[in-house]
């Protein structure tokens, strides 16, 4: 699971053999959610309008976005941010964030 606070371009290389989910957030940005399995983008969309999803398959964790209470009719939604994309980003993958892990160093590296 990344979150992604500046944005940059990502490969999708980063999930060859596994799955990510890429939570993107910044002060000066959209917001964006990014869903991929081994290489290929299965779900994608921007967390404000979570029913207006592109990828290989933008349904395949609407069973997921609809527990969560995403609005899934086309309205916009203040609650439908990045706290719920990461809710969202931990069912899909399995991996839960704690507080813990945001006060930890980032562990960074070239994705070259």
């Amino acid at each position: 699971m990344l979150i992604d606070y500046h944005c940059q371009p990502l490969p999708e290389t980063l999930s060859q053999s596994t799955e990510t989910a890429r939570a993107i957030t910044g002060i000066t940005m959209d917001e964006h959610f990014v869903y991929s399995v081994d290489g290929v983008v299965v779900t994608e969309f921007e967390p404000l309008f979570p029913g207006d999803r592109n990828g290989s398959d933008p349904d395949c964790l609407l069973a997921h976005m609809r527990e969560l209470g995403m609005p899934l009719d086309g309205e916009a939604d203040s609650r439908t941010s990045t706290a719920l994309a990461i809710a969202l980003a931990a069912r899909a993958t399995g991996v839960t964030l704690t507080p813990t892990h945001y006060g930890a160093e980032p562990i960074v590296g070239s994705i070259d």
